[in-house]
């Protein structure tokens, strides 16, 4: 709160300068204790799986290296040096490829054309959004002559970089939809991570665009940013290793929406609205007939071709997809059919059995009846079926109850 109030009113005097410092150094020590914590036999937490424990290290890491830039930012700033270029950009510039390795280890329950189709929309919107900056900002500054080429390359590397750290938000909510994330740990640590990221990477861009225009200036609600995104990182790498573990009972109970690629779910809201937002941006430079856009346009033209050749083939991809679902569900029916065919048949022939059973049950009981009556005459007339021993041994007993009247005059 205090980083908020701060950023907003203009708080704190100096202290205020060091609250990047401060957040970075926070977040990167819990994500790293988070990562490394021990975990006792009783704890009942959820597991670390694959290369999950890996990723969050890496995490870490970079928010300590982007502190450790900051603290030679304000070195440079208190000594009244140009901290552009220097020493502090070696760290600032570890954060992004750190932070971005460790979010593609995070573990992933797509399999097959699921993972295909989780790497067609990371790329549609990865494409889009440099497209975008490339007309916001890069664009202008690649066209730039009046820096060095250090100077030049990191204004570029930067802005790059955060584009492809704001795709990673599309990537974990297209992650966020499969079984591995309804577990409460994994699914509020990604939520919380994604929020991190767009407030980083949200004050890194404006940053970027202002410093590039000249309007910067320190202590404005831009700077908010930084440290409430890194601090939600940590916050997120805590809530992954010490949330409760979620029952498996829990997860089946709960609706799974957007099971599939091919639904539309809120990374594909994502993906098709930076598709819109690039075809407006081209639509304007195009209109606008001054050098500066024309000098830009080749790019944009070629990224939004190769956006629209990206969306064509997960359009296929999905068609493909569904066509594979139609038909296991159509085997899945016959297959069902059959097995109603042969539990009806089945049916049948219980049915003609016990009609069977019936019929001889009656039969013997009327034979037997006619015996106690004293008809040794009476025979049973089954030859064949389940009763068919019985009515041998029935026969029998009148053979013998025979025998026993001829040798016995008395009877």
């Amino acid at each position: 709160m205090w980083v908020i109030f701060a950023g907003l009113f203009h708080l704190g005097g100096n202290a205020w300068r060091f609250s990047q410092l401060i957040c970075a150094i926070l977040g990167g020590c819990l994500t790293l204790f988070a990562a490394t914590a021990y975990k006792r036999y009783d704890e009942r937490v959820e597991p670390w799986l694959g290369h999950e424990r890996m990723a969050w290290l890496f995490i870490g890491c970079g928010l300590l290296l982007w502190g450790m830039g900051e603290s030679v930012w304000l070195y440079y700033t208190f000594s009244n040096l140009s901290p552009f270029p220097s020493l502090a950009d070696a760290g600032y510039s570890s954060l992004p490829p750190l932070v971005f390795i460790g979010l593609l280890l995070q573990p992933s329950s797509g399999i097959g054309s699921r993972r295909l189709l989780v790497l067609l929309d990371s790329l549609i919107a990865m494409i889009s959004m440099l497209t975008i900056g490339w007309y916001l900002l890069l664009g202008s500054l690649a066209l730039s002559s009046e820096e060095d080429a250090l100077a030049k390359f990191l204004g570029l590397y930067y802005p790059t970089s955060d584009i492809a750290l704001l795709s990673c938000v599309v990537l974990l909510l297209v992650r966020s939809q499969g079984s591995l994330y309804q577990a409460m740990a994994r699914r509020m640590s990604l939520i919380v991570t994604g929020m991190g990221l767009c407030f980083f990477v949200g004050s890194d861009f404006i940053f970027n665009v202002q410093q590039n225009a000249g309007t910067y200036v320190v202590g404005t609600w831009v700077d908010i940013g930084w440290p409430l995104g890194m601090l939600l990182i940590g916050v997120a790498a805590y809530l992954r290793r010490f949330s409760p573990l979620t029952l498996g009972d829990m997860i089946e109970r709960r609706p799974h929406k957007h099971v599939h690629g091919s639904s539309l779910g809120p990374a594909q809201v994502a993906t098709y609205s930076m598709l819109g937002v690039l075809c407006i941006v081209l639509m304007l430079n195009v209109l606008d007939a001054s050098r500066p856009q024309e000098a830009i346009r080749p790019v944009l033209v070629l990224s939004a071709v190769l956006v629209i050749v990206l969306v064509v083939i997960r359009q296929l991809l999905t068609i493909y997809e569904n066509e594979r679902l139609s038909e296991r569900q159509a085997s899945a029916l016959a297959r069902l059919e059959l097995a109603n065919q042969r539990i009806e048949e089945q049916a049948h022939t219980i049915a003609d059995r016990n009609a069977e059973l019936e019929h001889g049950i009656h039969h013997l009981k009327s034979v037997q009846a006619s015996l106690a009556n004293g008809n040794l005459r009476a025979r049973a007339r089954l030859s064949e079926g389940a009763l068919l021993p019985l009515a041998g041994s029935t026969w029998r007993c009148c053979a013998q109850r025979g025998d026993a009247v001829l040798n016995n005059p008395r009877l």
